[in-house]
């Protein structure tokens, strides 16, 4: 039944005869099947981690750690064959070689504790997310990072009853030269060989971006405006078209059904997107700056049996991208937040009580975005921190 339908019209008896065999949910495994998707995968590796500690004197501990890490691959959503392009069924595995050397302290007569680490990860097959045919599919890139972290506890003796504390991180990424991927807001990655056009046939469907080649497409269009019909935008079978009207900068029009393109009449080569080198870009969701501080008092109430803290907390991270393409819209600013709280403990340890706010400048920070189909118009899912909130929290030990 189906490959009687193959090459045939879209609404011939022979599609809707295929189309009527199939339920409208999918059983299981039946999508796989009917895309040639293969069933199974299989991905294996060895892991292990070797360290060594050192201890230079009673207040300083020196250490260093080499591990392997491993993540399994996975199934990408199905997709026809006829759209694979470069989509692959599978994702690979991702794997970390990861070295990190650092040093424990204790400083200034034990009032403060002083901590660092220098860190360098290797990846090989990091997975990363993007759409492709309105499917949100995983793709592997290699990338290294290599930072450094520094946080402290200080009992300042001059100020009893006080306590400050803190840490900096910093982070650079980088994606290795030759991981590849499409970027969907730039198909033809700047090459003017090729130029981005959209199925967009109006009534039918919102369409989905693809490219062509530019000459192959000049050469083709005479004889592609042939077939539109003379007051409409479309053909009488909706289905092999271009629209006037709305072009490209190149003057070549943006609408141009996918299937017509590729037919033999015409034979304009067709591509999902041009993959473009993310050599030395970032990766997403890495600022190369964080930075924490609190600071805290603590004095006895004798009348409540306990003590009473007053915590006020802030943080800061530096700007970042929301994708390893890096282009200018996926820049997410710099941010910041304070913190504040209250807190009662008893002097048996049985009862604690704290009262909380967050946010305290009530600022809409963007800590992330995500970008979705161009079929829905690339519009980005902003992640946002929560607004300024109170609580309230009150508990109670059983312990002996």
């Amino acid at each position: 039944m189906f490959e009687a339908a193959v090459g045939t019209h879209a609404a011939s008896p022979e599609r809707l005869a295929a189309a009527a065999a199939i339920p409208l949910v999918p059983q299981p495994g039946e999508r796989r099947k009917l895309t040639g998707s293969p069933q199974d995968f299989t991905w294996e590796e060895t892991t292990g981690r070797v360290g060594i500690d050192y201890q230079l004197t009673d207040n300083n501990l020196l250490y260093a750690f080499y591990s392997v890490g491993y993540k399994p691959g996975g199934f990408n959503p199905p997709v026809s064959e006829a759209f694979q392009g470069d989509i692959k069924f599978d994702f690979d595995q991702e794997e970390i070689s990861s070295i990190e050397i650092g040093s424990k302290n204790t400083l200034m007569d034990g009032t403060m504790k002083l901590n660092g680490s220098l860190f360098m990860y290797d990846y090989e097959g990091l997975q990363i997310t993007r759409i492709a045919n309105n499917s949100s599919i995983n793709d592997n890139i290699d990338a290294d990072i290599w930072g450094a972290e520094l946080e402290f506890e200080w009992y300042p003796e001059a100020l009893p009853g006080v306590s400050i504390d803190g840490a900096y991180s910093f982070l650079d990424t980088e994606v290795a030269k030759g991981s590849k991927s499409v970027d969907r807001t730039n198909l033809t990655a700047g090459d003017a060989a090729w130029t981005t056009v959209n199925e967009f046939i109006p009534g039918v469907t919102a369409g989905v971006n693809y490219v062509v080649k530019t000459e192959e497409y000049k050469a083709a269009l005479p004889a592609l405006q042939a077939l539109v019909l003379p007051g409409t935008s479309f053909t009488a079978a909706s289905t092999n078209t271009i629209i006037p009207g709305s072009v490209r900068d190149n003057g070549l029009p943006a609408y141009l059904n996918r299937a017509t393109a590729e037919h033999k009449a015409f034979g304009i080569t067709t591509s999902d997107g041009i993959s473009q080198d993310l050599g030395g870009n970032e990766l997403p969701n890495s600022p190369a700056h964080t930075i924490k501080l609190g600071a805290a008092y603590k004095w006895p109430i004798t009348r409540l049996d306990g003590d009473l803290i007053l915590r006020l907390d802030y943080y800061w991270q530096d700007d970042m991208y929301a994708r390893e393409s890096n282009t200018p819209g996926d820049e997410i600013e710099s941010w910041d937040q304070w913190n504040m709280s209250v807190i009662y403990e008893s002097a048996d340890q049985r009862w604690s009580g704290k009262f909380w706010a967050r946010n305290l400048a009530d600022d809409d920070n963007i800590t992330g975005h995500y970008l979705t189909s161009d079929t829905s118009g690339f519009f980005r899912n902003y992640f946002l921190t929560e607004p300024r909130i109170f609580g309230l929290s009150v508990r109670y030990s059983f312990g002996y």
